[in-house]
């Protein structure tokens, strides 16, 4: 599957959970569901918790890990980088220095 078929069937997933409320404190809520739905569309994901060293503050989060070893953050947007710059909505590429693992 392309990068571009995974952003889609993530962003159509992410919107039909959300409805219209913001994804603050949603992501376990959204990434753990998409992780299997993303199974059943030949795509394996891992699910990762972490913390998150943003611009403000540091808090737990969770992403998924893709086989490569990439990440798609579907709530990447509640987020910002240590340098206070907003992530877009949903995230899809090598994991960034701020994502921390826990239990690493």
């Amino acid at each position: 599957m392309t990068d571009k078929q995974i952003l889609k069937i993530a962003t159509q997933f992410t919107k039909g959970i959300l409805q219209k409320r913001d994804s603050k404190l949603m992501c376990f809520m959204v990434t753990a569901p998409l992780q299997g739905f993303l199974s059943l569309c030949g795509v394996e994901t891992e699910l990762i918790e972490g913390e998150i060293e943003s611009a403000k503050e540091i808090c737990n989060h969770f992403w998924l890990e893709l086989s490569d070893k990439r990440i798609l953050d579907p709530t990447a947007n509640q987020l910002k980088t240590p340098d206070g710059e907003e992530m877009p909505k949903i995230y899809l590429g090598e994991k960034p220095e701020w994502y921390n693992l826990i239990n690493s």
